[in-house]
């Protein structure tokens, strides 16, 4: 029965997920803003001074998004793998004592 505690705690751990996450799903992506895209399909010599220096900012906006998505990505990666790692050792853990009794 020790065991019962260990399993619980680590199917617990393998469910959370961290309020960081939770607030990404709010943050628009920048790189499918739509006047964004309609520059995109322009030449630069044919955008306005405005336009461009627009499109210069969305595109760094756009790198820089796409940079923290990778990163975010491979941390909900390594946390479910983590958390999966739990759950077998625990049924491992579990099972030994069952067959020792």
């Amino acid at each position: 029965m020790k065991v019962l505690p260990l399993l619980l705690l680590s199917l617990i751990l393998s469910s959370c997920s961290s309020s960081k996450s939770l607030d990404k799903v709010h943050i628009e992506n920048p790189c499918f803003d739509s006047q964004f895209l309609k520059l995109k399909k322009m030449r630069v010599s044919e955008m306005t001074g405005v336009e461009s220096e627009y499109f210069k900012s969305k595109t760094i906006e756009c790198e820089e998004f796409e940079k923290r998505s990778k990163t975010d990505i491979s941390t909900k990666d390594f946390i479910v793998v983590i958390g999966i790692l739990g759950v077998v050792a625990g049924i491992f853990v579990f099972l030994i004592n069952f067959k020792a009794h």
